[in-house]
Order: structure tokens, then sequence, then C-alpha cells
């Protein structure tokens, strides 16, 4: 799926309190115990760009590849000289060039919901990386997720301008290891004294450990680290959000 117009103008105000800057070099550090030269960064599913800032500032020159035009048009504004960007879908994008890693973050594989698309993905990966290329990637972790089923929530926040509020509600469908989540976002413009909502919907899968080992060898990675999100420990029942290193072969 790709973010909607509402959705996308909301997003940073949504996220405002996300420490991309610690992420970054959280992934940075993960990267560079497997490929200490690396350099040169592929980021899949790009979204606003703020992670491939953070990165050029880590000495990287970053590209990101982002589907949704919303999200690419505010990448885009002020992006730094180290940083491009381009429009396109991860599970077929081509550059014409390889990288020395690929990241994919906040959790874009999840929104990968089939198995097909899932193999896409790795295959773009792949396709960006010489041997010894690192690929790193977050996503929602199956033990976790079923241990604490997604529920209903409501959030609001209030920026300078705008006041957004986004309520979501969550289907699990255990057959399917996808959660569908049914939001609807209310956006209120001070400034123009207008309001706008919007409804989407949106499929996240979770996954297992041995499927994703599984998934990764049969794309040619070799699995390097599973580790519970921002921490160096194994992922756990208590842990909804991990994180995965491979190497390309």
């Amino acid at each position: 799926m790709s973010f909607g117009t509402l959705y996308a103008r909301a997003y940073d105000l949504l996220y405002r309190e996300k420490d991309y800057a610690a992420e970054a070099a959280y992934v940075d550090a993960e990267i560079r115990r497997v490929a200490p030269e690396a350099r040169s960064i592929l980021d899949l599913g790009s979204g606003t760009g703020r992670h491939a800032v953070c990165f050029a500032e880590l000495g990287h020159t970053v590209h990101g590849v982002e589907r949704s035009a919303d999200m690419l048009a505010l990448s885009t504004a002020g992006a730094p000289d180290r940083v491009s960007f381009a429009h396109g879908d991860l599970r077929d994008y081509r550059a014409d060039r390889q990288y020395d890693a690929v990241v994919s973050l906040f959790h874009v594989f999840s929104y990968l919901p089939t198995d097909d698309d899932v193999w896409r993905g790795l295959e773009t990966a792949r396709a960006h990386l010489p041997a010894g290329g690192v690929l790193a990637f977050d996503y929602w972790y199956g033990p976790a997720v079923l241990r604490d089923k997604p529920s209903r929530r409501a959030r609001r926040v209030n920026g300078d301008t705008l006041r957004i509020e986004r309520v979501s509600a969550p289907t699990l469908l255990p057959e399917e290891n996808t959660v569908r989540i049914d939001y609807r976002l209310t956006l209120e413009d001070r400034e123009t004294a207008t309001v706008e909502e919007a409804n989407e919907t949106h499929s996240m899968r979770y996954f297992f450990t041995p499927e994703i080992d599984g998934f990764l060898q049969a794309a040619g990675f070799r699995p390097a680290a599973h580790l519970e999100w921002m921490t160096t420990n194994r992922p756990d029942a208590d842990s909804w959000y991990a994180f995965t290193v491979a190497q390309a072969v």
C-alpha cells in the first residue's frame, strides 16, 4: 500500500518524538559489525527521508526509494548533497549501481504481506549488493504480536498549526500472519480553519525467526543477527519489534 496524501502530511508530526538519529546510529553500528568499511546505503521505503539524512550525517552516501509520491515530496525538500531519492516500489526497483548496505526501516518489510511480496523485496535488496554486502531491516515479531495482541487505540497530537487525531482499529488475521489496521485520520489546520478526514487500511505482516531465515537463505543471504529492536538482545515474546542483519553471499 501507499500512504495517502493526508497521512503523509500528518506523518512527521505523528512521529515527532521518534529518535531517528539514535536509530540510524544503532543500525549503522550493526552494519559495521559485519562490514566495517560500509559507506553507501540504499534505503528501501525511505518515507519522509529522516533516517536517510541521519545516515548521511554518519558519513554515508544514501539513496532512498519511496513509493508514496506525497512522502517523497516531503523527503526531497532540503535534502543534503549526500542524499538522493527516487520514486519507486521496493518490490521491483532497480538502480544502475550497487551499495555497501541496504536498509529498510520502520517496519517497511511488515508492509509486504504475501510471500511473493517478501521474495520480491529481498530480490531487490540482493540485486543492489555485492557479495559481502549487508541487508538490515526491522519488522513486527510474531511471538510478541500473538502474546500481546494489537488493540484499538486513539492518538492525538498538537503541532504549531495542526491538530491530528488518529484512531486505529486492528484485526488480527492469524491464518495470514497479518494484522489489518483500519485508520481514521482527522487533521485540523488552525491557520486555514479547515478540517480534513481520511480512512486508510494498512495490512501489516508479522514474522518468525525460522521463516525469516528461510526467506534470506533462499534469496542469497546469510543471516548474521536477529535482535530485539534497538538492543543487542535476542527478540522474545515481549519484543514487538525485531531487527535482522544479513550478509549477501
